[in-house]
């Protein structure tokens, strides 16, 4: 049981549990870290582009606004 419980958490039936060490090379971490600036992930948007973006909706609803799908004729008229 204890070497499928080794298995299960990706270590060889072989290892031992003895002697096994944490070893880091960090260093003592110092308390004045200061954290780094977040920095927003949505910017404001360039008011050249809204413009833009703005008439180009505005071209595309006047013109879906006056498409009017034909009235086709069928074989009885």
């Amino acid at each position: 049981i204890t070497r499928e419980a080794a298995m299960a958490v990706g270590e060889t039936s072989g290892q031992s549990q003895v002697g096994r060490k944490v070893v880091s090379s960090g260093g003592p971490k110092s308390v004045d870290v200061l954290e780094p600036e977040v920095a927003p992930l949505i910017k404001e948007a360039d008011p050249e582009f809204q413009r833009l973006l703005a008439e180009e909706e505005d071209i595309e609803r006047r013109i879906t606004d006056a498409h009017e799908t034909p009235h086709v004729r069928g074989a009885e008229d």
